[in-house]
């Protein structure tokens, strides 16, 4: 049974990734070489700081989060967890970077598995609802014909919904799952809803007010990029628009659970530019070119975090070992 359900497993990955990479070679038809060749050395340079300004932001915002729980969090080892766990994120369909924060988290800065989760949990709450309550404002801003009745009723159903599960008594969510759903999926949800209840409880309500600020404010930095883009290659579009075609690109990246995001962000923030009055070929490289720095960029980063926290381990055992060889 397990053997059938790993090669499950495995075709649906693989189903994934070809269908991802089939959007995006469609996207790839019309795009204009010439435009990413014409681009000059310092605005790439620009483009790159900005980048830099935006992973050091998404630093600051996880830094919060552990402060709120122990201070002694270096901001630098901070940056460490956080890339390490975004670059195995970006490249497993299944969101391994998230069971890796934890882990790190636990080993580095010695939260406890049930701390380390409730953080994540949260984190991964308001990275959700928050690009979602944006993406509702922005689909009335480039479509102002359309209704939003029905996504802003699913997404005040989500908040009532999360709102109650977070305040019901474990005793009667776990009969009420198990009625309902089964057995393996319901161990799942009991798991994030006492990871949601313990990080709200351990959390304060100002510390998450700053955290959305935070996560509002690297969307900004985020768009600036994604305009500087536009802009160096000839496109002209208000900021706004930009901004709001990049928050529900990403958020419907998020949702498709696939790696990066990657095709359906590109295919969606395109159908929203060339909605914006961008012309198709300058949409298409724009999305090219942000794929490279978003995520590719934090990927790479990542590596090298990977790498350095790896040594780190090393030389700690080491010292370890050293220090138990002097004691003996």
């Amino acid at each position: 049974m397990s053997d059938k359900r790993s090669l499950l497993i495995a075709l649906i990955i693989f189903l994934i990734v070809v269908s991802s990479l089939i959007m995006l070679g469609y996207s790839l038809i019309d795009l204009n070489w010439e435009l990413i060749q014409k681009t000059a050395p310092k605005d790439l340079a620009f483009i790159l700081l900005v980048s830099f300004l935006s992973i050091g932001i998404y630093t600051i915002e996880i830094f919060i989060l552990l402060k709120s729980r122990d201070n002694n969090i270096s901001i630098w080892n901070t940056y460490l967890v956080l890339t390490a766990s975004m670059s195995a994120n970006y490249v497993t369909p299944l969101k391994v970077g998230i069971p890796l924060r934890v882990y790190l988290y636990n080993k580095i800065f010695n939260l406890s598995i049930g701390v380390g989760s409730a953080l994540v949990t949260v984190e991964a709450l308001l990275g959700l609802i928050v690009p979602a309550c944006l993406s509702i404002v922005g689909i009335l801003f480039i479509f102002p014909d359309v209704s939003l009745l029905l996504p802003i009723s699913l997404l005040v159903i989500l908040i009532v919904f999360i709102s109650v599960l977070s305040r019901i008594e474990r005793s009667k969510l776990i009969g009420i799952l198990n009625r309902f759903v089964p057995k393996r999926i319901s161990i799942k949800v009991e798991e994030f809803i006492i990871n949601l209840r313990q990080g709200l409880r351990d959390v304060s309500q100002t510390t998450l007010v700053i955290v959305v600020f935070i996560l509002i404010l690297n969307f900004i930095i985020t768009s600036i990029r994604l305009f500087l883009i536009i802009s160096f290659l000839g496109g002209d579009a208000s900021f706004l628009g930009v901004f709001f075609a990049r928050v529900i690109s990403v958020t419907a990246g998020s949702v498709s659970m696939i790696p990066m995001g990657l095709g359906v962000r590109d295919a969606s923030v395109t159908f929203l530019l060339t909605n914006l009055g961008i012309s198709k070929e300058v949409a298409f490289t724009a999305a090219l070119v942000e794929r490279i720095f978003s995520p590719g960029f934090p990927l790479l980063l990542g590596l090298v975090s990977s790498n350095i926290l790896g040594i780190s381990s090393m030389k700690k055992r080491m010292d370890q070992r050293q220090d138990k060889n002097q004691t003996l």
